[in-house]
């Protein structure tokens, strides 16, 4: 139980602090920020792309938002700026030679993933975003004590990868308070400065983002910043391999736009315009489909059964069993049927004729329809 008299003070006595941030406004110093998406979305391509570039001292991209008036944008060759490292660290290297001030800025980070990723996964997507491998180091020991002390030694540490989330409380039977051992390891790391970056899942849905994520309820407390990471899903998009990250919750600035991103020779590759503002549902949310059959096979079985009814009605029967030898299903033969408005009578015999309705072929009988009026009025798929 925690001392009262030194656990309780007057927030008067506090001085107040602006956040400090490796990445401006997306990755701060000593706090928590989960990152989700669901498989393939490139969680850890992000993830090893912000580690390469604290090893290296790159700046981070930061894109120029698209709604700048036109005076106030940037000129086309510089269409994005970087965000260098917080401002005390400048100030603490001004006097330093150029090689002592690189080697100040530059940082370590400590990735916690299961070993089987490490030499196929984990190495290579490192190398391809050009990171300083010396200054990383990865482990598959998951006793918090243990994490602990590997985090003491380790010089110059600012950053800590968890890949995946769940892996920390892998074969554990405290499993479902994986909250609480991701906060002690904070609290252990909170007087150095160590952020926590914690990758998760993001199940598929139309439900809010953030109720996708497993486990948000008991882990949003302790994140400062949550991400999702997804396919844009947008309709205006037309390149199949771009991705997005989405901030869905900021509590130490205003949520910042979302960035662009691509896969190209297994490293991340930022687009350089922001997303326009809009509700990040129409961007990671997989847009809903409409039942039925393919739309290019329901227009070939369409002009199939046009061209087939169009000599003369046909028992109902009989046009089934052609259909099924044209290779076309009962439920995409009755969406056609629909979309010809077909008329159906039953005879006398007791089965079903199928006909066009005459002013659905605008002609007054079915003699009329020639076969070049067919194709002129439902040309061949391309």
């Amino acid at each position: 139980m925690p001392n009262l008299i030194t656990a309780t003070r007057c927030l008067a006595n506090l001085p107040p602090l602006a956040p400090r941030w490796l990445w401006k406004d997306r990755l701060p110093r000593g706090k928590i920020v989960l990152l989700a998406g669901p498989s393939g979305s490139g969680k850890t391509f992000i993830a090893l792309d912000i580690a390469a570039r604290i090893t290296t001292n790159k700046g981070f991209p930061e894109p120029v938002p698209c709604n700048l008036p036109p005076a106030t944008s940037p000129p086309a060759q510089s269409t994005a700026h970087l965000v260098d490292f917080s401002a005390e660290l400048a100030a603490a290297t001004a006097n330093k030679s150029p090689e002592e001030q690189h080697a100040k800025n530059c940082g370590s980070v400590l990735i916690i993933t299961p070993e089987e990723d490490l030499i196929d996964n984990i190495r290579p997507r490192l190398e391809a975003a050009h990171a300083d491998v010396d200054k990383v180091t990865a482990t598959t020991d998951l006793q918090i004590e243990n994490l602990k002390s590997c985090t003491d030694q380790i010089k110059d540490l600012k950053l800590i990868i968890i890949d995946p989330l769940s892996f920390l409380v892998a074969n554990d039977d405290e499993s479902p308070h994986i909250a609480p051992k991701l906060f002690d390891l904070y609290q252990h790391l909170f007087a150095n400065s160590v952020s926590i970056l914690a990758l998760l899942p993001m199940h598929p849905g139309r439900a809010d983002p953030l109720h996708r994520i497993p486990g948000i309820n008991s882990l949003a407390p302790f994140a400062s910043i949550i991400y999702a990471a997804s396919p844009d899903h947008r309709e205006e998009n037309t390149k199949p391999n771009r991705r997005v990250l989405i901030q869905l919750k900021n509590s130490l600035s205003p949520i910042a736009p979302a960035m662009a991103f691509n896969i190209e020779n297994s490293a991340v590759t930022w687009a350089q315009d922001a997303l326009p503002d809009e509700n990040a549902d129409a961007i990671i949310t997989t847009p809903r489909r409409k039942p039925g059959p393919d739309p290019i096979t329901l227009d070939q079985c369409t002009q199939w059964l046009y061209e087939f009814l169009a000599p003369n009605p046909r028992p109902q029967a009989e046009v089934v069993e052609a259909a099924a030898i044209a290779g076309y299903s009962y439920r995409t033969l009755r969406r056609a049927k629909d979309e010809l408005k077909v008329q159906c009578k039953r005879e006398n015999e007791g089965h079903w004729l199928w006909r066009v309705h005459p002013t659905q072929l605008e002609y007054d009988s079915f003699d009329q329809m020639t076969d070049e009026v067919l194709r002129m009025k439902f040309p061949p798929p391309v």
